[in-house]
């Protein structure tokens, strides 16, 4: 609060006092986190995502999803966020929502399906993916400076350091250690994420993603079965997603 009423001077002007401001995309604010950047970065993913349901909405199944993993993924900076924010937990709501909207599911179907149904990551081991290459680029880029600085925090600052924090948190989730990853005997490809998750679910929950999946291609009109209604699938729909 001090430091918001100091005034000071650049060539005998007044440098403007800021709650935040943006550098290089990445907006950053008087408390040192990421939910101002985490929040703004939401709030574009729901405009791109309602305007891919809006104009692409009535399209073939294939194809809006092509269409929004095409259009509504970038999450520009994103490999920068602290992921203990809590701010992340209101932007992956947000992702869930728009799928759920875009494949007309009800509001209640089970976030497991929606990855299974999209051929994507749930959007929490997407940016864990995303964050963890992030790390990694810089732990072996050919920069001195960006090498030492990645490798002092991961190794000796920890969780006073973003990297190390985030470094942490993936090897908490992902039952890394930090030593195999320094020395890149960690898969980074996205096969590899994509079978952690899959090892989570049960057989059960692959089956019903199965049925869930065949009965949306029967409502999109992709299946035909004789004597059931658009309303009768869509009450089986509502049975099997919720």
């Amino acid at each position: 609060k001090q430091m918001t009423q100091c005034i000071f001077y650049i060539g005998g002007k007044t440098v403007d006092n800021v709650e935040s401001y943006v550098h290089l995309g990445h907006i950053i604010n008087s408390k040192f986190d990421d939910s101002d950047d985490i929040l703004h970065r939401r709030n574009c993913f729901i405009g791109q995502a309602n305007n891919a349901i809006c104009y692409f909405g009535k399209m073939d199944y294939d194809v809006k999803i092509s269409l929004f993993k095409s259009y509504c993924s970038s999450f520009y900076g994103c490999e920068l966020w602290n992921l203990s924010d809590d701010s992340i937990d209101v932007f992956c709501i947000a992702w869930r929502k728009a799928l759920r909207r875009l494949l007309h599911l009800p509001y209640t179907t089970h976030g497991f399906f929606l990855p299974l149904l999209t051929d994507t990551l749930p959007i929490n081991v997407e940016l864990l993916r995303r964050i963890s290459r992030f790390i990694w680029s810089c732990v072996d880029s050919k920069s001195s400076l960006v090498r030492n600085v990645a490798l002092y925090g991961v190794q000796h600052a920890r969780q006073k350091s973003c990297i190390g924090r985030n470094m942490l948190f993936c090897c908490d989730y992902f039952d890394w250690r930090i030593t195999d990853f320094l020395l890149g005997n960690i898969s980074l490809e996205c096969k590899y994420f994509i079978a952690f998750y899959l090892n989570q679910l049960s057989q059960s929950e692959l089956d019903s993603a199965v049925s869930l999946y065949e009965v949306l291609q029967l409502r999109e009109g992709d299946l035909t079965i004789a004597d059931f209604t658009f309303s009768e699938i869509n009450d089986i729909v509502k049975l099997v997603a919720c």
